[in-house]
Parts: structure tokens; C-alpha cells; sequence
């Protein structure tokens, strides 16, 4: 069965008062949380889900679950599996926009109980018992409580009998600014692989502005004439299998090949290595050596004196905004797909202290390199499940045509 959704999405820190700086620091701590996180995790129906940008781990997702439905701004995680939410009663719960939810008032709430086989974790617990659901993370941020199944919905269109976590317990940097998660990884508990759709699509608006992208699941999430196309890798090594892998091939500046480790960016027998995209982390993260090279030959073809700051590797002194059509061509080279980002998408402003950064960092020996959600920006990214194919489509705004 086909399901169709379509829904906003925007970023966390779309309504907040925050200068670039501030923008600067908030996104490098939140960049790096979510690496912790990725290591240790390692009917057809028309519906919309809008995106914002939230300021935490970068884009939230608007829905509502439950029945009568209760709103649930839910972080984007294309790199994680389950959807869950923080509950009342809560024993202990970090704070979010929007009341908990309370499956105490929904009708539609059903608890999973053992033997049920999508409970995890059966064999030391009796028939009957609640199942129950443990996440903890590097950075020992921690989400805990009961599997469920409800109703969630995407404006006026539901879906019913989706799995999900109801947290009693969440502590740390877990909420990403939202109510909880929506889980798009490829595992076999993600909300995509619930529903057993063949595509979904997602177009991150502009960081730290108050557009609007969208979120589509089903037979509308398909890439448009001219979009570029390149394999979607399967790691078959846990914990990385929920993981979108991308082939890196190389990265150019303005026509000059940078030397990549092309090791780093295969699998190891152990499974590490490779490049994983993902909604969540918001700058892209490569092999130290990479990085270097990217950072310096940036460096010589800008021309710009060069500003040592404690946040960013490669950030410049910028004399004047105006010298920025002179930015050099960035492209990733993946297998089959030349993506040309603009600078934009590759360089942070941060215009009160004079400075522009390399929106980009080293991944410290990480178990792989990760592709952000900063150089995604305004770019139709469709995920074909079925043919294990992810595109891209560049746009000058979300709301924009291809």
C-alpha cells in the first residue's frame, strides 16, 4: 500500500532573535552532538508535512498525533530509526514547544506488550509486560519509556498504527528544540519502513531564516528532469545499517581536484568509513586529511587573510559582502552525480566580527564522514527507496519550482 505525505518543515531557530554569531556557535555544539549520537546509534493518500528550521539539530517536522490530534514538531532523522515523543505523566522530561502528549487522552493509543514481535527485548520479560524502548547516546543524553502504536497525522490525513516511543525519561540534548523524533532511517522500525513507501523527498530551507520547506512520503517524492542522480550505499555491517550511505568520489574548486582519501570514504571490513547524508547533522564532517586539503585550497583560491577562531577551522576576514560572487565553484562528486554547491551552502557569514567560515569540519577519526544539512539547503533531496537511488535538485528557495 502506497501512502502520499507532504509537510512543513522549517529550522528550530526560525523565530528566534539571534545574530550570526550566536548562529555560528549554536550550530558547531549542536553539529557535534549529533556526532556523538550517529557513533552511538550507530491507500494512497495526498499529505503535506511542513519544515522549519529549529535550532537544536537544525529542522523539525510539523505534525500531530493522537486522536483528537495534539501537535508534534518532530526533529527530521533521516539517520535514525524510531519516532517517539515525550509523555505525560512525565518522570522526567527536558522541555518543549508544545504540551506532552498524553496517551491517557487519545483513543487511539494501544501500549505494545510481550510476545509481540516488534518488541525488542522479550526474552527476560513475562507475557503481558509492558515493552519498553532505551536510547542512550555518547554524550549520555538518554530517552526512556513504553513502545506504542498511535495514530499521527500530516494536516488533515492520518495514519494509523504507527510505532513509536512514549518517553517518560529523556534527558540531555535529545529534543532537538521539538516534541521528539520522526524516524526516516532504512531500518525495519522507521516510520518510512512502516509504511512501506518507495520514496520520500525532503528541501531544508534557508539556516536560520523563518522559510519553509516540505517533507513528502510516497508517489508524489520523485525527482524532477534534471535533477542529479547517484547510488544510495547499503552498509551491511551493524550498527551502521539504518545509515543512507553515499559513494564520494572526489571534490573540486573551481575546477581543481582536491586529493581525497579514498580509503576513508569505503567501507572497512568492520564496517566504518563511507559517507553517510544526513538531515540531522548540520555541517558535513570528512576524514581529517580531506578536510585539510579542502580547508587549504579554499584558502589559496579565496585569497582572503585568514582569522584563527576556537569554533571553526578555516574562517577569513571579509572586507565587504560584496566580493562574494567571486567565491569559488564547489562541487562533491559523488558516483554518477555532480553537485555544484553555492556559496551559500558552503560558507557561513558571520557579518558582526567581519568573518566568513568553511561551513565544513574534520571528523576526528569518527567511524564515518557525514554530508550536512547545510549544503543540502534549498535543494530537493528525494530518497527512492525502491531503487536505491537518492537525487538533487538545486533550487533558489524551497517554495521554488525545479
Amino acid at each position: 500500500m502506497e501512502f502520499n505525505f507532504n509537510t512543513m518543515v522549517k529550522h528550530v531557530d526560525h523565530d528566534k532573535q539571534l545574530n550570526q554569531t550566536e548562529l555560528l556557535r549554536l550550530a558547531l555544539d549542536r553539529s557535534r552532538k549529533r556526532l556523538q549520537w550517529l557513533q552511538a546509534a550507530a491507500t494512497n493518500i495526498n499529505v503535506k508535512a511542513p519544515i522549519r528550521y529549529s535550532g537544536h539539530n537544525e529542522y523539525l517536522a510539523y505534525l500531530s498525533i493522537g486522536t483528537p490530534p495534539v501537535p508534534f514538531p518532530a526533529f527530521l532523522a533521516t539517520a535514525s530509526d524510531l519516532t517517539w515523543t515525550q509523555c505525560a505523566p512525565c518522570v522526567e522530561c527536558s522541555d518543549q514547544p508544545t504540551p506532552l502528549f498524553a496517551p491517557a487522552n487519545s483513543t487511539s493509543y494501544t501500549a505494545l506488550k510481550c510476545p509481540d514481535t516488534r518488541c525488542r527485548d522479550c526474552s527476560k520479560q513475562r507475557p503481558g509486560s509492558q515493552c519498553m524502548f532505551d536510547m542512550t547516546y555518547d554524550d549520555n543524553s538518554e530517552s526512556e519509556g513504553d513502545l506504542a502504536t498511535e495514530t499521527l497525522w500530516f494536516g488533515d490525513k492520518k495514519v494509523l498504527g504507527v510505532q513509536f516511543g512514549c518517553a517518560y525519561y529523556t534527558v540531555g540534548n535529545v529534543l532537538c528544540g521539538g516534541a521528539g523524533s520522526l524516524g526516516l532511517g532504512r531500518g525495519e522500525d522507521s516510520f518510512i519502513s512502516q509504511l512501506d513507501v518507495s520514496a520520500f523527498s525532503h528541501c531544508l530551507p534557508t539556516y536560520g531564516t523563518n522559510n519553509t520547506g516540505s517533507l513528502l512520503m510516497g508517489r508524489g517524492a520523485h525527482a524532477p528532469r534534471g535533477a542529479r542522480t547517484t547510488p544510495l550505499i547499503r552498509n551491511p555491517r551493524d550498527p551502521f545499517t539504518s545509515l543512507y550511505y553515499l559513494s564520494l568520489k572526489g571534490i573540486t574548486i573551481n575546477k581543481v581536484s582536491v586529493p581525497i582519501n579514498s580509503t576513508a570514504f569505503g567501507f572497512q571490513n568492520d564496517g566504518s568509513g563511507g559517507m553517510v547524508i544526513d538531515s540531522g547533522t548540520l555541517l558535513t564532517y570528512l576524514e581529517s586529511s580531506t578536510f585539510e586539503a579542502v580547508g587549504q585550497e579554499l584558502a589559496r583560491q579565496i585569497g582572503l587573510p585568514r582569522k584563527y577562531v576556537a569554533t571553526y577551522d578555516y574562517c577569513f576576514n571579509l572586507p565587504s559582502r560584496k566580493i562574494v560572487n567571486k567565491f569559488p565553484k564547489f562541487v562533491f562528486q559523488f558516483d554518477g552525480a555532480a553537485l555544484e554547491l553555492p556559496y551559500k551552502n558552503y560558507l557561513m557569514f558571520d557579518e558582526e566580527n567581519g568573518l566568513v567560515c568553511l561551513a565544513m569540519l574534520g571528523n576526528d577519526g569518527m567511524d564515518f564522514n557525514i554530508f550536512g544539512s547545510y549544503q543540502q539547503q534549498n535543494t530537493l533531496v528525494v530518497y527512492d527507496i525502491a531503487n536505491s537511488k537518492l537525487s538533487f535538485a538545486p533550487k533558489k528557495q524551497c517554495g521554488d519550482k525545479v
